[in-house]
């Protein structure tokens, strides 16, 4: 297992190979060292660090496999200065430390641009003139045509007699007997809607939409908005995955009777589910560890969260409508 290193000089990045057993064991054994040298239990580091006491006994026993390449970085740092132990020392000390060189910028020339073109001969520009100005003197000619014709048919126009209908009346009278039928039908169809969102006003239908905000990093924040009174959020592990609180947060309560504290945290195993029952207008933060273990749902309808890889946190904020 290979992650980059949070020590830099010198522009350059380096990088430490954890996939060595033996190494990883006396990295563990030199922070256990320091930790015992301080007559401090696991608990009291996790109390003050905000490391679960569960991780930091992993990494004194060496077992790194166990964690995603982005939170043992976190953890190591986190823990070693906690215990004032000087890791680019130790990193050389145990592992050796490899540099890699930049990448050198290639640099492209830039094309030499294409030679201007030639201007047209003036003779060609000379025909080119003509051939518009003929086009224009014949459109003018049409037009012209076409204003006199139509001035001669005009002249010559005879006068239309208007003829009377002698059942014009009843027609009028029966336009007007449809045009009040109409009023009336429309009038009714009016009124009828308005009843329709009078009752729907008065008798709402219940809902819950649940949207994915925003996704930084490891947090993924969700708005639920609800008419409902309380909000069921599940959590189905179809393998076995840690879960807890965020630090300064109050212990999960799930429904099941499972109490999980932020320090500890728990591993769910396969097939387990653990709910969470929340009041409109209340917010829940849950660190998972594998969101591909995982499947959420709120209300029983599912939701999915934005694809990553490792440990993500969870944010659910209740909104009502």
């Amino acid at each position: 297992m290979e992650i980059v290193c949070f020590l830099r000089r010198f522009g350059r990045c380096r990088t430490l190979n954890y996939s060595n057993h033996e190494h990883n064991q006396q990295l563990a054994e030199i922070f256990r060292q320091h930790r015992t040298a301080k007559n401090m239990s696991l608990e009291e580091i996790a109390a003050k660090t905000g490391i679960p006491a569960l991780h930091l006994n992993s990494i004194e026993n060496g077992k790194f496999e166990q964690f995603d390449s982005f939170y043992l970085k976190m953890y190591l740092k986190k823990y070693g200065s906690f215990l004032s132990i000087d890791l680019e020392e130790v990193y050389a000390a145990v592992y050796g430390m490899q540099q890699q060189a930049p990448e050198e910028a290639v640099v492209q020339k830039k094309a030499a641009p294409a030679p201007l073109k030639q201007a047209r001969r003036p003779e060609a520009a000379g025909k080119i003139a003509g051939m518009a100005l003929l086009a224009i003197l014949v459109i003018f000619g049409i037009y012209f045509s076409w204003d006199m014709l139509r001035a001669g048919i005009g002249d010559e126009t005879e006068e239309v007699q208007q003829i009377e209908n002698p059942n014009s009346n009843d027609i009028l009278e029966e336009n007007r007997q449809n045009e009040e039928d109409k009023e009336e039908a429309e009038s009714e169809q009016n009124a009828g809607s308005a009843n329709e969102e009078s009752e729907l006003e008065e008798n709402p239908a219940s809902f819950t939409e649940v949207e994915l905000a925003s996704h930084e990093g490891i947090f993924q924040n969700f708005t639920v908005f609800t008419s409902e009174e309380a909000i069921e959020i599940a959590f189905i592990f179809s393998a076995n995955t840690a879960v807890a609180p965020l630090n300064g947060m109050p212990p999960l309560e799930f429904a099941e009777g499972i109490t999980v504290h932020p320090v500890s945290g728990r591993n769910f195993t396969t097939g387990e589910t653990g709910t969470i029952e929340l009041s409109p207008d209340e917010t829940l933060q849950i660190w998972i560890q594998s969101l591909s273990d995982l499947q959420v749902t709120v209300n029983g309808e599912t939701i999915e969260p934005a694809h990553a890889e490792g440990a993500q946190v969870l944010t659910f904020n209740i909104e009502t409508e």
